[in-house]
């Protein structure tokens, strides 16, 4: 019994794995056809790409080539400029000087106003210190006034009642 199940199983197994070798060299088979039908698209496709490339590097060339006409254009320009800007340069200088001499004018004046303006508040602020010094005083002058008719009132009524 066991040993002819054993011989049962090993042949099942044998014919699985006699199927599955089949059907690999049969895919392996088919494969290598489908290779040998691709190999001349294949080729064609390389010779395409190989081309591609050339005119990629021919279109690179001709950008190169834009671009050094483009850098000797901008150079010409900013010689050109700088020249321009050399020139304006000794211009802003002098325009620059005149300008410091008027700012340095209007600025001594300024100074002048701003010392007036400082002198004149001084003299605001002792003003106010002497008009508050003499409300003080008046204030004062007020009670004592207020204070001496109370005091004279309050004699009047002491002698109406002596």
């Amino acid at each position: 019994g066991l040993e002819a199940w054993s011989h049962r199983h090993m042949k099942e197994e044998l014919s699985l794995v006699e199927d599955f070798v089949a059907k690999e060299l049969e895919e392996e088979q088919e494969h290598s056809m489908r290779r040998r039908q691709e190999e001349p698209q294949l080729v064609a496709l390389r010779q395409e790409l190989e081309k591609l490339w050339e005119l990629e590097d021919q279109r690179e060339d001709k950008h190169c080539e834009r671009e050094d006409q483009h850098r000797l254009l901008l150079a010409s320009e900013l010689r050109s400029a700088k020249e321009v800007f050399e020139s304006s340069t000794e211009t802003m200088h002098e325009t620059l000087e005149l300008l410091s001499e008027r700012v340095n004018t209007q600025a001594r004046g300024l100074d002048e106003q701003i010392a007036s303006v400082a002198a004149s508040q001084n003299e605001v602020h002792a003003l106010q210190r002497e008009l508050e010094r003499l409300q003080e005083h008046l204030s004062a002058a007020a009670l004592r006034e207020e204070a001496r008719e109370e005091a004279s009132l309050l004699r009047l009524e002491e002698a109406k009642h002596e």
